[in-house]
């Protein structure tokens, strides 16, 4: 059986556990079929201890190669501060802009931080 992201309760659960604990920022990508179901997750960690980078070329290359129909963004802050960034609200604006007129739906962009997540969609960002 398959995991489904049916939405971001989901997929808080399912990657919170990993991401809160990291030590350095790392991203991850969850790419969806039509069903919300996992078809591919991308990790890409950050070159810098407190900054990763959300690469939209990348992101985008894959979503393509995997046929993905959705996604769902997420990131840690080691730091403890799970509010995300200006540089975090200007990404994900930028890739949500991007994704939409290919027929990608950008569900959520999560950010965790300890015990703590911050949800984009959940704070009517997106």
């Amino acid at each position: 059986m398959r995991r489904r992201f049916e939405s971001s309760a989901a997929a808080i659960a399912f990657l919170g556990p990993g991401l809160a604990r990291m030590r350095s920022e790392m991203l991850c990508v969850a790419h969806l079929d039509s069903d919300d179901g996992l078809i591919g997750l991308r990790l890409r960690y950050a070159r810098q201890i407190d900054r990763v980078d959300l690469p939209i070329r990348t992101i985008v290359a894959d979503a393509l190669a995997l046929r993905s129909a959705a996604l769902i963004v997420a990131h840690n802050h080691p730091g403890g501060v799970a509010e995300p960034s200006a540089a975090d609200l200007a990404a994900t604006r930028t890739l949500a802009d991007v994704v939409r007129p290919l027929g990608l739906r950008l569900h959520d962009h999560l950010v965790f931080a300890e015990s703590r997540c911050f949800s984009f969609r959940g704070a009517g960002l997106l």
